[in-house]
């Protein structure tokens, strides 16, 4: 018996005209470097064998998305968006010329098909029914009415680091706070960090700083040798790069 599927956002069936490789975690989470991917146990693999599921979307909605996609690989690859300065002279730099609506729906994206394919790999990312209809329903209409219903913040190290650059960190589900406010949490290259609050509760520091209709803030993170964020991975990749070049 064939199992059908059909896409996530449009309810059409996927067939062979329509299937598209859709990525996981997006393009803009891959470029450059060796690709490595952070797993939840702290092991490092290949990103690009990590980052596909065929049963999501369309290709017609692959698309739509990757227009949103495309604007904030702009903003994640310039320069410009990252902090130079020591974090106690510099808290946060503000970005402006960006659709943030765009980079909002973006991450929305990545959140949702994390949460709906069936990789292994991705079983701690559960939205939940009433979530996943709610991102499902912006993402149809393409549009972010209220960027504090799921609050994103951005934050970035202001050091280079050529591991920590290469690498990303599939989501990460974090409860903070005493109200027991759920964020995902996740690493991309360039020493990105993000976070997306699904949950009622919420941080209302975290809240201040995310993504608005306006601006695009960037938390200065300092420092990556300083930060024990990503000692555990960083040491694994660096075994992994070794063992490669054997």
């Amino acid at each position: 018996m064939v199992t059908r599927s059909y896409c996530h956002i449009c309810g059409n069936e996927i067939t062979k005209d329509n299937r598209v490789r859709s990525h996981l975690l997006t393009k803009s989470s891959y470029w450059g470097g060796n690709r490595l991917v952070v797993l939840d146990d702290g092991t490092v693999g290949d990103a690009n064998k990590q980052a596909w599921e065929t049963k999501l979307l369309c290709d017609q909605c692959d698309k739509k998305l990757g227009r949103w996609e495309d604007e904030r690989k702009t903003m994640l690859t310039s320069e410009g968006s990252r902090p130079h300065q020591p974090r106690d002279e510099q808290s946060a730099i503000v970005g402006y010329g960006y659709n943030s609506e765009h980079i909002a729906l973006a991450f929305l994206a990545d959140i949702l098909r994390c949460s709906l394919t069936s990789h292994p790999i991705y079983s701690g990312v559960n939205l939940g029914q009433k979530h996943t209809d709610r991102i499902l329903e912006i993402l149809r209409e393409g549009r972010v009415d209220d960027f504090g219903e799921y609050a994103i913040t951005l934050a970035r190290y202001s050091s280079e680091n050529t591991i920590l650059d290469e690498m990303t960190e599939i989501p990460c589900r974090l409860r903070l706070g005493p109200c027991i406010a759920n964020y995902y949490r996740t690493f991309m290259p360039g020493g990105w960090i993000w976070m997306i609050k699904v949950s009622q509760q919420s941080i209302e520091a975290l809240d201040k700083l995310a993504i608005t209709s306006s601006d695009i803030k960037v938390i200065n993170l300092g420092d990556a040798g300083q930060s024990p964020d990503f000692e555990f991975a960083l040491k694994n990749a660096l075994i992994m790069k070794r063992v490669a070049r054997i």
